[in-house]
């Protein structure tokens, strides 16, 4: 009986973190919906799960904010017009995960942004984004954002944006993006793509 390589990735990709982190990823990176992100720079890279993030509420680390599960880390500001634009759909295709009893979630990381979390969070709400869980980045995560994705070349106190990260719930790094992200013929946002739900509600 012949196996599918599609198959193959979303049985890999079905079995979660029970298999080692490397191995995941190595089957992800055959899937459509993977294909608009770059693998890590280096391997077993990790996002820091005990930096700091401010809820509004409270402060909390990385790891609580995630919740134990795997996550899309969006970091954006809001001077950044490119991060502004996929609002609306980044908050559309986490709402289907969330409806789909997907263990992924799509978060919001506000970082390198002057304004308070209150204003930022009424600009989400002016861009029909208000469903996204959003927080402001510590100092570590934006250090650690740096580390990740490099200096911005405009600016060298932060990373160029929108910068994404798809988190193992370890913090292992599965995939990493800079910019607006669009499905592989580029015909539209990856966050309007089905093969992009297909492969987040998978992992």
């Amino acid at each position: 009986m012949l196996i599918s390589r599609r198959n193959l990735v979303l049985a890999a990709a079905a079995a979660g973190l029970g298999a080692p982190a490397q191995a995941q990823t190595a089957a992800m990176t055959k899937h459509a919906g993977y294909r608009a992100w770059m693998p890590p720079q280096a391997r077993g890279a990790r996002i820091p799960l005990t930096g700091l993030v401010d809820t509004g509420d409270t402060k909390i680390s990385l790891g609580e904010f995630m919740e134990g599960r795997p996550a899309v880390l969006s970091a954006w500001a809001t001077w950044c017009g490119p991060c502004l634009a996929e609002k609306e759909s980044q908050a559309r295709m986490s709402a289907r995960l969330v409806k789909a009893n997907s263990r992924l979630r799509f978060l919001a990381l506000q970082a390198f942004d002057d304004v308070s979390l209150a204003v930022a969070r009424r600009r989400l709400r002016s861009l029909n984004a208000a469903t996204l869980t959003n927080a402001q980045a510590g100092h570590d995560v934006e250090n650690a954002l740096i580390g990740i994705f490099g200096r911005s070349p405009v600016d060298p106190q932060r990373t160029s944006m929108p910068a994404l990260v798809l988190a193992a719930e370890d913090g292992t790094i599965l995939g990493q993006a800079i910019g607006m992200m669009f499905n592989p013929d580029e015909t539209r946002s990856y966050w309007e793509d089905e093969a992009t739900f297909e492969f987040l509600s998978k992992i």
